[in-house]
């Protein structure tokens, strides 16, 4: 079976990092996406969508990412099925992220402007940022 996601949109909440018992990190936030269609009154509208981070990754984004930022998540769709304080049966749906991505400037921590985005390394170890542009297709060696 295939349960794959992905989302970009903002963090809207502030990102805390918890441990379970076992000692295991948690990160969770919600993620608002806007919707591509325009509503009939040419507004967009946005989906709040609950993302959990586990292990390493939820203490990565816990570190890392503040409320307002921009992030793409992937990760799987997983449903919860549970009772509220009125005993009625309610289902949630919420996304396990097992990758999130920097999407967009970073916010200073100082003033909440925005820098630049910090370098990313690729995995062949090159700054992405170290790299010009092509502009003439000569410069392609194929």
């Amino acid at each position: 079976m295939l349960n794959k996601i992905v989302i970009a949109g903002r963090i809207t909440t502030i990102p805390e990092v918890k441990y379970t018992t076992s000692g295991k990190a948690v990160c969770a936030v919600t993620v608002a996406v806007d919707r591509d269609k325009l509503d009939a009154n040419g507004q967009r509208n946005t989906d709040f969508i609950n993302v959990v981070f586990w292990g390493p990754l939820g203490e990565h984004v816990g570190k890392w990412w503040v409320k307002g930022q921009w992030i793409i998540v992937e990760g799987r769709l997983q449903g919860k099925i549970w009772t509220d304080k009125e005993g009625q049966n309610r289902r949630s749906w919420e996304i396990i992220a097992n990758a999130a991505h920097f999407c967009g400037a970073k916010p200073s921590e100082q003033n909440n402007s925005v820098e630049p985005p910090m370098p990313v390394k690729s995995e062949s170890g090159y700054n992405v940022g170290d790299f010009e542009p092509l502009t003439d297709d000569d410069d392609v060696p194929f």
